[in-house]
């Protein structure tokens, strides 16, 4: 004979009965919102919800002679989702607010706002996963679990010495973090190509290069051709 209403709780709830009618009542409840009779489900002690639900719940005392019932309760249990968020280099992310629990798990329905903040030389590029913005502050809503990740690029630093020109595929920066671009080093009338200096090295042409470090300086290496020498690109 409680009172009835709501209640709340995060992943599960635990519900206990007790009844007024004696230590020999019979208890039975339901859980989908039904009316309860003495078929319905015997309650033998606390048990766990993992689910929204409407408890029912009927007491008997030890002849089935009286009975009395208690006014339905909602017990509303919230979800929680993982949120994975990750930026691989370039930068760094603030997460607001923090994760229900160290596991970067969220309650059900929280909005969690996502700042994407580029270090010395990179700049903020776009967002892939759940997300495809290009502002560097999103929003997420956490209604299942979502995965979201802050892409950085930067410019490469490229010149010449010598007689040449080197081409890039992409043809244009900037380039996200941990991405390759491949330069190809063109000698002129001439020149011949020599070899890559600065962060490359080598005279692999092309070059196939991974970004991994801000605004990196690639210099190729040109030198004249003798009277006798010919270059084959």
């Amino acid at each position: 004979d409680i009172g009835g209403g709501e209640a709340e709780s995060i992943e599960s709830s635990e519900v206990a009965m007790a009844s007024d009618l004696g230590q020999d009542a019979h208890l039975f409840f339901t859980v989908d919102g039904s009316a309860p009779d003495f078929t319905s489900t015997p309650y033998t002690g606390p048990f766990l919800l993992t689910n929204t639900a409407t408890i029912r719940a009927l007491a008997y005392d030890a002849g089935y002679a009286r009975s009395a019932e208690a006014a339905p309760i909602v017990v509303r249990v919230l979800p929680t989702y993982p949120l994975s968020a990750t930026a691989p280099g370039g930068g760094a992310l603030d997460i607001s607010p923090p994760a229900f629990r160290a596991d970067n798990l969220y309650v059900g329905d929280t909005a969690v706002t996502l700042t994407a903040t580029p270090s010395n030389g990179w700049s903020f590029l776009r967002w892939s996963g759940d997300s495809s913005a290009e502002t560097n502050v999103i929003t997420v809503l956490m209604d299942q679990p979502r995965s979201v990740q802050a892409v950085f690029g930067t410019r490469l630093s490229l010149t010449t010495n010598g007689n040449g020109e080197v081409r890039l595929d992409p043809s244009a920066g900037p380039y996200a973090y941990a991405s390759t671009v491949h330069l190809t080093a063109l000698p002129l009338t001439g020149a011949y190509f020599f070899g890559w200096g600065g962060v490359a090295s080598g005279s692999a042409d092309p070059l196939s290069f991974t970004v991994h470090e801000s605004l990196p300086a690639i210099t190729a290496l040109f030198g004249p051709l003798k009277s006798n020498e010919v270059s084959l690109t």
